[in-house]
Order: structure tokens, then sequence, then C-alpha cells
């Protein structure tokens, strides 16, 4: 009898896990059901498949739009008529095990926004839902367009640098609220038709709502220049207004302004001193050009002594910065023919469009004290610098007297 009772469970067990694996099943996809970028007063349709994956017949007997903002959707009656076009699905059908179906919605957008329902589906398996969205963007504006920084400004550039190129980076930002269309637009270039442009490297831009896009933009000139203006961002719709970007961007040069003397281009004039003293000016100016400015003052005598530049003779000046050095010069009045030192003061650039300045120095030597007046010197006079003869000359008819002269220099201031 206990062998009877235990096969008897035995076979009850089998009969019950058989059951099991023979019950219907039911997947949907997909989950969610998205509809993208559909304009207020149209209309956009998603399909979604019911499908049986068990073993025996899928019955489903209820299908309904429910939940959220449900008023935007509903099946769609025109591509598939089995459920008619309200929200309630309500005819039962039955799949065979592998067998799917698909089942059509669609969304009608009353206005801008984004809108969130369900699709709720009772089957003899299991209940299931689908998650909807549907999105209805603004349409695309440029006037959503912000940009940062509010003026491109690339400053002020050597013009004869080695390298001739400068970058900023623009970042344009559309300001717009999801959803929203994103914005197409073509930046321009901005050139003086001659020694710059400014252009940048990527001319297309594509901003979605919320969302920021850089752009690297590039100075590029071959000699002094400067350029304003802007950069213009245009649609591809014509109809649709254009935004400007303020740009500023100069390649220039160093320049030395004379202050004092005011035109050393008539000579540099230094006070005179008696010989072997040394005489010193000051020489002012500053830097009157666009870019920073590197000066080197050298001082030379050509002949007649010797002069220099008091240290720093070197400097570096920005733009506007002024600057003095002190020339010395020592004249030596070693030679009679000699009434002072020359020579020559340059000035050596980098940063600026020529090479160097030089100008002619003068070092007088100071005329010496005058004397009181003397008796007018007389032939022979040896004290006043005649000459004297033991006895008086006579000179026959052409005849020939020589005599040895010697001269007083006299030093003119």
């Amino acid at each position: 009898m206990r062998r009877v009772c235990l096969a008897s469970t035995i076979l009850f067990g089998f009969v019950g896990t058989s059951a099991a694996r023979a019950a219907p099943k039911i997947a949907v996809d997909p989950d969610p059901l998205d509809f993208f970028e559909i304009l207020v007063g149209n209309s956009g349709t998603q399909s979604y498949q019911v499908k049986n994956v068990g073993k025996t017949p899928l019955v489903v007997m209820d299908m309904r739009i429910a939940g959220g903002a449900a008023g935007p959707f509903h099946f769609d009656g025109l591509t598939d008529p089995f459920c008619g076009n309200g929200d309630h699905c309500a005819p039962n059908f039955k799949l065979a095990p592998g067998a799917s179906r698909a089942f059509y919605i669609a969304c009608a957008p009353p206005q801008v926004g984004l809108f969130t329902s369900t699709v709720k589906i009772k089957s003899n398996a299991a209940d299931r839902t689908i998650a909807l969205r549907c999105a209805a963007p603004a349409p695309a504006s440029m006037s959503t367009l912000v940009f940062s920084p509010s003026v491109l400004d690339f400053g002020i550039h050597y013009a004869e640098s080695q390298i001739r190129t400068a970058e900023r980076t623009l970042t344009i930002t559309n300001t717009a609220a999801a959803p929203s269309f994103a914005v197409e637009f073509e930046l321009s270039d901005v050139s003086n038709g001659g020694n710059g442009i400014i252009s940048p490297v990527e001319h297309f831009g594509f901003v979605g709502p919320g969302e920021s896009q850089d752009f690297v933009v590039v100075f590029r000139w071959n000699g002094g220049v400067q350029l304003t203006g802007a950069l213009v961002l245009r649609s591809p719709d014509p109809a649709q207004p254009t935004v400007s970007v303020p740009v500023f961007a100069e390649a220039g040069y160093g320049q030395l302004i004379f202050d004092d003397p005011p035109d050393p281009y008539a000579g540099i004039a230094m006070p005179a001193v008696a010989a072997g003293e040394t005489s010193s000016r000051t020489i002012r100016a500053h830097n009157g050009g666009e870019v920073g400015l590197g000066v080197e003052a050298r001082a030379s005598v050509t002949f007649g002594g010797t002069a220099q530049v008091q240290e720093p003779h070197v400097l570096g000046l920005s733009p506007g910065q002024p600057a003095e050095w002190i020339i010395t010069c020592t004249p030596d009045g070693e030679s009679p023919a000699e009434d002072g030192a020359s020579g020559m003061v340059a000035f050596q650039y980098a940063g600026a469009a020529s090479d160097l300045d030089s100008f002619l120095m003068f070092c007088p030597i100071l005329s010496p004290p005058s004397t009181a007046a003397r008796p007018q010197a007389q032939l022979g006079d040896a004290e006043a610098g005649g000459c004297a003869t033991s006895s008086p000359a006579s000179l026959a008819p052409w005849g020939v007297l020589l005599l040895g002269v010697r001269f007083r220099r006299r030093l003119l201031g």
C-alpha cells in the first residue's frame, strides 16, 4: 500500500511541473514608446509589439491609454482600425505561441511641451505597462542664442613676429527651454581686405536647448593691421535674425617718441666742457606705439674723445611707458685741429617697424678765457711773437726774405 501512494505522489508532481511550464507569457516592445519632435498642430505615430513568448495561447483582454497627460495620445485608427481612434482598445485578441502583433498610437500635441502617459495591457499571462513620451518642441530661433565673451578681443600684437596668429574661444549658448528644436547657424569671417583676417576654425554650429558650443576663432595678420567689426551668425532660414559678435584685433609696432630733445634728428648737442672733462645730457622718450618695445641705447665717438650711455642702457617699454638715458661725452682736445668730440647716439629696437634710429652728437670744448689787450706786435718784436734781426734788412728789387713764422691757435667756443 505504501508503494502505491508513493507512486501516485510522484505522478501528480510531474503533472504540476508540466502545467507551470505551459503557462502563457507576454512581452511588449519597445518600452518606453517615444515620439520625437512633433510640432504643435501636427501628429506623429509610433508602434509597439505584443508577443506571446510562452508555449500556450496568449489572450489580451484590454489595452487602455491612461494616466499623465493622456489627452495628446490615442490609438491610430487610420493606420490600423482594429483599436479605433480612442484611448481604449476593447477587442480581445489571441496570440499563438511565438506570434506577435503591432498596435499604433498617435500623439497630437496641443501646445509646446513634453507629454507623458502609459498604455496598460491586461492578459491571461500578466499585466504590462508601456510608458509614452511625446515631445512638442518650440521652433528653432536665432533670438535664443547668446555668446560669451561680449567682445571677442584679440588684443594688440607685434606685427613682425614670427608667429602671426592668435586664438580666442567663443562660446555660443542656446537659452531656449526644452523641448525646443536645435538652432543651426553659420559663422562668417571678418577681414580688412589686406593684412588681416579673423576666421572661425569651424564655421557651422548646431546647438540644442540649454546647450553650449565652443568655437576656436583665429586672428591672422601679415603686417600692421587693425580689425574691428563683428562675426555674424546666420541661420539657413533667411527669415531668422542674425547675431553679431563684436571683434577687435590689431597687429602694430612699438615706436620710440623723443620728448627731450624734442627734435634729436637735428643732432644731439652736448654741453661744452673743458678738454678732459665729462659732459652729460639726459635723453627722454616714451613708447608711443601699440606694442611693447625693447630699446638698447649706444653712444660712440668718431674722433676727439669718448662717449657712453649710463646704465641701464637697455630697457623694455610697454605702450605709453616713459624712459630716459643719460649720455656722457669726454672730449680729449689732444689734436690742435679738434675743437671737441663728435660721434653718434644710436637706439636699436626690438618690436618696432624699424631696426634703429641714430643721431649725430657733438661735444664741444670750452673756449679759453679771454686775456687783457696787448700792444700790437711789431715786426722784430720777439716778445710779441714777431722777429728780431741784428741789423736792418734790405731787399734788392724782386729779392726774397725768408722768415720763420709761428702761429698761436686760438680755440673758438
